[in-house]
């Protein structure tokens, strides 16, 4: 099993490491916080202020906290959710589909409903919970091909 990956210079395996790599720390600014505020409350909040790249930083944040959380709690790991999904979509659709496929699927849902939606805060962070999902799942399928 390699313990790096063609292209990752660093042991952590992040191409964005704050730690390795300083141009990624984020700027020493606190979000604005409103305790029991809503998603949508806060990214109005920061946007009203002059932090707009703390409306960035919140949606991240979610989505941090809903991968990482909450909805890995619920449904458990997203490489056999993933997995599970692409199965069943062969099966209805009657052609392969890879599980990173299906994070890719996930996203155009979601910036579809933007298209009709672009405020609907919860789609921008959707988003970026799929394409966090879809990047481990991409790297779990090299790191099973390096083996």
């Amino acid at each position: 099993m390699k313990l790096f990956k063609r292209g990752w210079n660093h042991k952590c395996g992040r191409l964005s490491c704050p730690r390795c790599h300083p141009q990624y720390r984020a700027p020493d600014v606190e979000p604005p916080t409103l305790p029991g505020a809503s998603l949508r409350e806060k990214v109005e909040a920061a946007a009203d202020s002059e932090g707009d790249p703390l409306v960035c930083a919140e949606i991240l944040d979610t989505a941090k906290g809903l991968v990482c959380g909450d909805r890995r709690a619920s449904y458990g790991d997203a490489t056999a959710s993933f997995t599970r999904l692409a199965k069943l979509w062969s099966a209805t659709l009657g052609t392969p589909v890879t599980a990173e496929q299906v994070s890719l699927c996930l996203i155009q849902l979601k910036v579809s409903r933007l298209v009709v939606s672009p405020d609907h805060s919860d789609s921008w962070v959707d988003i970026c919970g799929y394409g966090a999902l879809g990047g481990q799942v991409a790297a779990r399928s090299r790191s099973a091909g390096d083996m």
